[in-house]
């Protein structure tokens, strides 16, 4: 996971004074409950650069290019599943948080 490019590009959105947060992607699977150990250390150092951290993750799935080398959303692929999850989770996230009458 690239922090160091996260890095810079917050203090581009925190310049610019707009909204923004940062979305943690390709992260590794869980082996039990919860955020794998990578995904929860890269979170934490992710809270410190000054955006908010959304709350959903999205995994390493073999839906998301699949779903892609057919001109798909993950939704369209494999509905319900945990990509289709992840993303509608994230949706949720940045309609609440984001977008005007979210």
């Amino acid at each position: 996971m690239d922090i160091s490019a996260v890095a810079l590009t917050a203090q581009l959105v925190r310049s610019a004074q707009k909204p923004g947060c940062i979305v943690l992607n390709q992260c590794p699977p869980s082996i039990k409950q919860g955020e794998a150990p990578l995904t929860a250390e890269t979170r934490a150092l992710a809270n410190t650069l000054g955006l908010p951290v959304a709350p959903p993750a999205l995994v390493n799935r073999i839906a998301y290019p699949y779903a892609s080398n057919g001109g798909m959303a993950v939704r369209e692929y494999e509905p319900g599943k945990a990509a289709d999850q992840e993303m509608t989770a994230l949706w949720s996230h940045i309609k609440k948080g984001y977008l005007a009458n979210g």
